[in-house]
């Protein structure tokens, strides 16, 4: 598996809030960076999202500001002011962060190895684990797997009405490691959000499924 392929390390304290189109242009920020590029000015990003500069600069500033993104001036290659140019940034490194991903590959390679059927064990933790984050303040099926997700750092970017990027991993070195088992928590995870809901079918979650990011699906009843 290549290093750059899936999702980020969360972020501690991550804003609680990326819009639909923010969520675009850090997309376009991670693509970039995991091509190795040396980061972008507002007007690629314009270009690339069929933006007005001004929209494009309003929406990089936004991340910039929730510390998403980063912004630096250009080398100066003559008269005039040179231009910003705006990098994804380097994830939080907190070390208390840090600590719980330690206990997390631990705990996932002990399951590995010991478990009869890890994947299912992993998921009925995972389960149990949704069913006490699960909060009760968004009605909807969709809105609150993604807030929840939010708020333990997944950093869900909708990418459909039942598709989102899941552009961050809370316990990326646990999933790159022991795939099997942290990412069938995770998805347990989402079920135990979801509850008896009848609003959503089965999700589904795609792991690594490109650069910069897992694939969560949560198709509607009809669909399963």
């Amino acid at each position: 598996m290549e290093k750059n392929w899936g999702p980020s390390p969360a972020v501690v304290d991550a804003p609680a809030t990326v819009t639909g189109r923010q969520g675009a242009v850090l997309q376009i920020l991670r693509q970039q960076d995991a091509s190795g590029g040396g980061g972008l000015k507002v007007a690629d990003v314009a270009e690339a999202l069929d933006l007005h500069v001004n929209t494009a600069r309003e929406h990089l500033d936004a991340l910039v500001e929730a510390g998403f993104a980063t912004r630096q001036r250009a080398e100066s290659t003559g008269r005039g002011r040179p231009a910003w140019i705006y990098r994804l940034a380097e994830p939080d490194t907190d070390e208390r962060f840090g600590a719980y991903r330690s206990m997390a590959m631990v705990l996932a390679g002990h399951l590995s190895q010991t478990a009869v059927d890890a994947r299912a064990d992993a998921r009925e933790l995972g389960r149990k684990w949704g069913r006490e984050l699960a909060s009760d303040a968004e009605p909807h099926a969709r809105g609150r797997v993604v807030a929840d997700l939010r708020r333990v750092g997944f950093a869900p970017v909708a990418e459909s009405e039942d598709s989102f990027a899941l552009t961050r991993c809370p316990l990326l070195d646990a999933a790159r490691e022991y795939p099997e088992v942290t990412c069938q928590l995770h998805l347990g995870l989402i079920r135990g959000i979801l509850g008896d809901d009848d609003q959503v079918g089965n999700p589904v979650l795609v792991p690594f499924a490109r650069r910069g990011s897992c694939t969560l699906r949560l198709p509607s009843a009809r669909q399963s």
